[in-house]
């Protein structure tokens, strides 16, 4: 019932896709990402983020990406802001999960962007209260993937430079899966500071935990400068790493990123070119 669900709901959105491109502006933006890690070079990624308004409130937009191996698009939803709330957004069709604050500097990403839950099919809420922002979500995976997701995430300030946020996710599959995430993003001036303590429970076990802190510093007004630590192998067993890199902005839209990767006892250099457009 779930998978015919899912598949009901992401043609509905198709459809509405369809049709908004016929009657919509649309407005598209992209990235485009290309990695060598002195082995090879490859493209990391090639996306295209467009929105198709139906009005000032609501319309359709998503993300289409080249060079992943994702069975559906990256996302494609409708939306409606202004629902209840001026600062309310009501997201229907496939769309990105919001359980982590994905701050992170480095191109291997923080531990709870690397255990965040997948993209998912199905309704999901933002509201803007004040200062303090909540998005919650009821998805499913895809129509071969039979699990149904929840998850929340609340994001409050604390001090003017200090912002904590905590995330819940509950996964009903073959294994079913709880996982909180607490984080603070401390960011006085040209320094920031994020920390993340990550603990998860599957398939009824005991919670096992971890953590991921990292510092990034903008030494010049085009150049940044991280690094980074992840201590989670009780959570999974690749995730302990250690990460030292850098951004340099080439212009406002290009930038060229380094980073040293010490991961499983494997050493390894990344570089990537980006290019937003």
């Amino acid at each position: 019932m779930k998978k015919y669900l899912i598949v009901t709901v992401f043609l509905v959105v198709l459809f509405t896709a369809s049709s908004a491109v016929l009657a919509a502006n649309i407005d598209v933006k992209g990235d485009l990402r290309v990695t060598f890690d002195l082995n090879q070079f490859v493209l990391d990624r090639l996306a295209l983020k467009w929105n198709a308004a139906l009005s000032t409130n609501n319309g359709v937009e998503g993300e289409f990406r080249f060079g992943s191996s994702t069975a559906l698009p990256e996302s494609v939803y409708f939306y409606q802001k202004g629902l209840f709330q001026r600062a309310d957004v009501l997201q229907v069709g496939h769309f990105p999960i919001t359980w982590s604050a994905e701050k992170s500097a480095t191109i291997i990403e923080s531990l709870a962007d690397a255990l965040e839950p997948a993209n998912g099919t199905g309704v999901k809420y933002q509201i803007g209260l004040d200062e303090v922002s909540i998005a919650s979500s009821l998805s499913g995976g895809t129509p071969t993937e039979s699990r149904l997701d929840l998850a929340v995430r609340v994001d409050f300030p604390v001090l003017s430079d200090l912002n904590l946020g905590v995330g819940l996710s509950s996964v009903s599959s073959t294994a079913d899966r709880k996982s909180i995430v607490v984080d603070a993003i401390y960011k006085p001036n040209r320094f920031q500071v994020l920390g993340e303590f990550v603990t998860e429970s599957s398939a009824g076990n005991d919670w096992q935990s971890g953590f991921y802190v990292e510092g990034a510093f903008s030494i010049a007004p085009k150049f940044q400068a991280y690094a980074g630590i992840c201590q989670a192998p009780n959570l999974r067993a690749w995730a302990e790493w250690i990460v030292l890199g850098g951004k340099y902005k080439m212009a406002d839209n290009i930038a060229l990123q380094g980073e040293y990767q010490s991961h499983q006892n494997k050493n390894n250099i990344i570089l990537s070119f980006q290019v937003d457009f």
